[in-house]
């Protein structure tokens, strides 16, 4: 009775403390004979050197040297698999790399955010584009850049994940806008040009008429490019390598990264 009540007072099950006090008992008793074991091996193998030693002119010395590191390392692989898994423990917080990428990213710095990507050393943003229409689209994208923690920072030993919802310029969804407008432009330089100002001989558009027409619709649907913003809740994946806090590099972070078009 007054073995219950304690169990009872400890929010312990008796059934569990007697499970556990039996996996204790066994799990002695299982060290006691593999110890036994080890000690016997050793005993016999000193018999067997001694009788080779007699037989052969066996050098005692380096096989009993042999006979005790073999012994060491039973002895070792024992203790070791009792005390189970050892894990480091990891420094630093792993929040601080999330913040830290997006901060990096938010202000232009891409290869300060790579810093805190595993095994990425370029997100392709680095180069501006060539052309003042990709010029304008890339630096709308880095406009819409924003982010904010959901959450704190479930962290399991050498691993941890946060949630970040991260707001960006879905730069798919205003392919089509851009194309409706490019025919709207064209229509409007049909109307107010002479006929070999927009067409060539063989009643296509000039490339230079198609790409002014192509800009100026680009320039109408960034004006309202809030329209075409995307917020994402990303479940980020971090891992402890190297003594830091690492992003792992997947594929729905570099997707939005780049506007969707990863």
């Amino acid at each position: 009775m007054k073995a219950l009540i304690e169990n009872i007072a400890a929010g312990v099950p008796p059934v569990l403390t007697a499970e556990a006090a039996s996996r204790s008992r066994d799990g002695g008793l299982g060290l006691f004979l593999a110890g036994i074991g080890i000690l016997a091996f050793l005993l016999a193998a000193l018999v067997l050197l001694i009788s080779l030693r007699r037989r052969h002119r066996l050098n005692l010395f380096y096989a009993l040297l042999a006979v005790l590191a073999a012994g060491a390392a039973m002895c070792l692989c024992l203790v070791a698999g009792s005390l189970g898994t050892v894990v480091a423990q990891p420094t630093g917080d792993p929040q601080e790399a999330v913040t830290g990428f997006f901060d990096a990213l938010c202000a232009g710095d891409y290869e300060g955010s790579c810093a805190y990507l595993d095994g990425v050393t370029d997100l392709g943003l680095s180069g501006q584009p060539s052309d003042p229409v990709g010029q304008a689209m890339f630096a709308a994208l880095r406009e819409s850049y924003a982010y904010e923690l959901s959450g704190s920072c479930a962290q399991d030993q050498l691993s941890a994940r946060q949630e970040v919802r991260f707001t960006y310029l879905d730069l798919t969804a205003i392919a089509p806008d851009v194309e409706e407008a490019t025919m709207e432009v064209l229509d409007g330089f049909v109307k107010e040009r002479p006929r070999a100002q927009v067409y060539d001989e063989d009643n296509h558009y000039l490339p230079q008429v198609a790409q002014e027409a192509y800009a100026a619709a680009v320039d109408q649907v960034l004006a309202r490019a809030g329209d075409y913003y995307v917020t994402d809740s990303l479940q980020l994946d971090l891992r402890y390598v190297d003594g830091v806090w690492l992003l792992a590099p997947q594929a729905a972070l570099l997707k939005a990264v780049t506007g969707g078009a990863a």
